[in-house]
């Protein structure tokens, strides 16, 4: 029986670009590292909808990109990020992008000998 593994996740909070792009390059970096198959990964970046499977395909990744629904930004949010972002880094944006990136599977080859 295969052991199911833990999905990592990640969530970059209210990092913007740069910031949010380089963390996201570091954050796939390390995933591709791990024995586990699934990251998830949060951002309110819009950039990121495009310039993350971009990157995972400049890099040739073996990875599947997943863009799941935006969910909106609320005031919880916003109480958790004002201690370590300023308020311009998530005053004009209003939504979170939730990414799942998944590893592929490699295709074993089977030979046949005669």
């Amino acid at each position: 029986m295969l052991e199911e593994k833990e999905a990592l996740s990640v969530s970059l909070e209210a990092s913007r670009c740069p910031d949010a792009t380089i963390h996201m390059r570091r954050a796939i970096q390390w995933f591709m590292e791990q024995e586990q198959d699934v990251l998830t990964m949060d951002s309110i970046e819009p950039s990121l909808v495009r310039s993350l499977p971009a990157y995972v395909a400049l890099e040739e990744l073996n990875i599947d990109v997943q863009i799941g629904h935006p969910t909106q930004i609320t005031e919880q949010h916003k109480a958790l990020w004002e201690n370590n972002y300023d308020e311009d880094d998530f005053g004009d944006v209003e939504t979170i992008n939730t990414f799942t990136l998944t590893k592929k599977q490699h295709k074993r080859e089977v030979i046949c000998r005669s």
